[in-house]
């Protein structure tokens, strides 16, 4: 899961000689398990509890997510953002590519490739200002699986400070 490519992988040159970051999780250091994070733990309870009950209805999971991560199965809106990061590490990922939003290289890259959409770049800004929004709303949070949220949503945005920002501005609006 932590390897540095040796040729292109899924016609990426970008990523020969770099290390591939397991799951795009890049505060991990190298050799540390990706397996507890908050991201990875709602993709382990879908499968646990989706392995017991494949007819789970999605209310209940909802509530098991909520027991474990936030200890308040009520807990509707932290759940919610919970599954906006799994969406976000989920994003245009592949074996051999990490999600776009992880990794702003990748995204220079398809831009010099002239693989990069507007539509793409403008569905990356508004899911940055989600997660900038998610950052600041538990920015002081006392519960562990809030600060979670709070950590993971604000190393994503951080990735998007300075001169990666204008990446994802074809018009020079950097707002």
């Amino acid at each position: 899961m932590s390897y540095v490519a040796t040729h292109p992988e899924d016609g990426q040159k970008w990523f020969v000689g770099r290390r591939q970051i397991p799951y795009g999780f890049g505060w991990l250091k190298e050799g540390q398990s990706p397996y507890r994070e908050l991201p990875m733990r709602v993709v382990r309870l879908a499968c646990r509890e989706y392995w017991k009950n494949p007819d789970l209805p999605m209310t209940d999971f909802r509530r098991v997510v909520g027991r474990a991560l936030f200890g308040d199965e009520r807990d509707v809106e932290s759940v919610e953002d919970a599954f906006k990061l799994v969406r976000v590490f989920a994003m245009e990922r592949n074996w051999s590519t990490p999600p776009p939003l992880t990794t702003p290289g990748l995204v220079q890259a398809r831009a010099e490739q002239g693989q990069l959409k507007p539509e793409q770049k403008a569905s990356y800004r508004k899911t940055l200002e989600e997660l900038k929004q998610m950052s600041a709303k538990y920015k002081d949070a006392q519960q562990p699986g809030q600060r979670e949220l709070h950590r993971i949503a604000n190393w994503v945005v951080k990735q998007w400070d300075g001169e990666n920002r204008k990446l994802l501005h074809s018009d020079g609006d950097t707002k």
